[in-house]
């Protein structure tokens, strides 16, 4: 700034004395216009002077720049050759680091590998070991086998015996319940749950023998229709109940089949929980209200399939006072231990006898001042 201000001045000046010279020279003064050409001369010299000064003042500028130049580009070249360095040894270092990973993974796997051969040859060793006893094993095995068909062949044998021989022992006891019998209608069948053809032949030897008045049934089915036929002309009141209405609906339609409803009352008694046995389920008694003076008690449910060992167990505690004097009781399915349990307590407690017994699967239970 102060520069640019002194060129000003000294070109001002220069101008102011270059017109003052030739005014006085064209007013004829000579000594005055020499004078001022003289100061204008000097003043020319000086600005040469200083022309020349600046012109080395900028020379020298011109050379400090260019050196400091130099040096910033020296500097520039010597900061890319560092980062170029340390690149270049990042690189070496994540060189030598993943061939320390790929050296270390390579031992695991060498590693691994032989676990694996040294696994494969145990696993083989175990092999043959279980496979030689699993030989062992199967030639017990087969020996046992023999040994038990032979046995089972026995058993067979014997089941199969014994089978045909209760067959032929039904069949027989149905002939003999068909000579006295003579069915109106196509008979319902024997065998499984209903009576089978020994006990029901059996049954019918007991009611031709006492000719009750008034007989009772617990579990209605095939039976009942064949007490139906079998108390024909001796004013016999036949009361059957059952615990499910749809099979109760079903004897009810056998019973009118055969032409036998004036004599037979089938019920439906839903079962529930009977204080004399514990809790376990029985028929209810509300409809039982009016039963009184029974002869002949015949006990045949409820079912088995009331997953209760004593479920026929209350029949005669509930009934006892509402049999007759010289009443008889029997007892289906007696070779079952629940039925084997009821028939020694209601000889137990109740001064009952067992007769006939190994006739039949009836229990046939006598007080013991009847006189037969």
């Amino acid at each position: 700034m102060r520069q640019s201000r002194s060129w000003r001045i000294g070109i001002a000046g220069a101008g102011v004395l270059t017109v003052a010279a030739a005014i006085a020279s064209a007013a004829g003064a000579a000594r005055v216009a020499g004078v001022l050409g003289a100061l204008l001369l000097g003043l020319g010299v000086t600005v040469a002077v200083d022309i020349r000064s600046r012109a080395a003042d900028l020379a020298h500028m011109s050379r400090l720049a260019a050196k400091r130049r130099t040096e910033d580009g020296e500097a520039a070249i010597a900061r890319d050759a560092d980062a170029s360095l340390k690149h270049v040894e990042q690189m070496q270092q994540m060189e030598r680091r993943l061939l320390v990973a790929v050296e270390t993974e390579r031992l695991r796997a060498a590693d691994r590998h032989r676990e694996a051969l040294e696994g494969q040859a145990e696993t083989a060793g175990h092999n043959r070991a279980s496979f030689d006893a699993l030989i062992s094993a199967s030639k017990h095995l087969r020996a046992d086998i023999e040994l038990r068909t032979k046995s089972l062949r026995g058993d067979v044998l014997d089941d199969v015996t014994k089978m045909t021989r209760d067959e032929v022992r039904q069949v027989e006891a149905l002939f003999q319940v068909l000579t006295r019998i003579s069915p109106r209608a196509l008979m319902p069948p024997t065998g499984r749950w209903a009576i089978d053809a020994r006990s029901l032949t059996h049954l019918l030897d007991i009611v031709a023998e006492e000719k009750p008045r008034n007989v009772v049934e617990l579990g209605s089915g095939t039976s009942t229709v064949w007490l139906g036929y079998a108390t024909e002309g001796l004013g016999t009141r036949i009361t059957s109940f059952d615990h499910d209405e749809e099979f109760a609906s079903l004897t009810r339609a056998e019973v009118a089949r055969h032409g036998l409803a004036d004599t037979i009352d089938v019920r439906t008694a839903p079962l529930q929980p009977c204080d004399q046995a514990d809790g376990a389920p029985w028929y209810d008694t509300a409809v039982m209200g009016d039963l009184e003076a029974i002869d002949l008690l015949i006990v045949d449910g409820p079912p088995g399939g009331t997953n209760h060992p004593f479920a026929r167990r209350p029949a005669v505690p509930v009934l006892a006072s509402r049999l007759s004097p010289n009443a008889v009781v029997l007892l289906d399915d007696s070779d079952r231990s629940g039925e084997a349990e009821a028939v020694r307590q209601w000889c137990d407690e109740y001064g009952f006898e067992r007769h006939d017994v190994g006739v039949s699967r009836l229990a046939v239970l006598r007080r013991p001042t009847t006189a037969h």
